[in-house]
């Protein structure tokens, strides 16, 4: 009796170990939602950092938007969101020069100022 109390012991503490996996890079997790989010497109591989000028054209030439709106964070990054057609928008922050995007959308609108809400 107690060699098969021993048995479901090992079976139990052998179920419990975990499988070492790397850390997901930012293309796995945009392929991850490729596979399992509904689009109508392929979703583009950006790069995720880049020379700030550079990351700027890349989103000019190929997403044809443009800065909206800026302003410093603390630590001195500044944060800028770009807007393009179709209300689609990016947030970058830049550090010297380095930029790097931070969140995709869309449905991006403007507020006139009798429609802010207090969050």
């Amino acid at each position: 009796m107690a060699g098969l109390a021993l048995l479901i012991l090992t079976l139990l503490i052998s179920a419990c170990q975990t499988v070492e996996t790397k850390p997901l890079t930012t293309l796995d997790i945009r392929k991850q939602e490729a596979e399992v989010l509904p689009v109508k497109e392929s979703i583009p591989v950006v790069p995720g950092c880049g020379q700030k000028d550079k990351m700027k054209a890349l989103l000019m030439e190929k997403f044809r938007e443009e800065p909206l709106i800026w302003g410093t964070a603390k630590g001195g990054a500044v944060i800028t969101i770009f807007a393009g057609p179709g209300a689609h928008w990016t947030m970058t922050r830049t550090i010297n020069d380095t930029l790097c995007l931070m969140m995709v959308g869309d449905k991006l609108s403007v507020m006139s100022h009798a429609q802010k809400v207090s969050i």
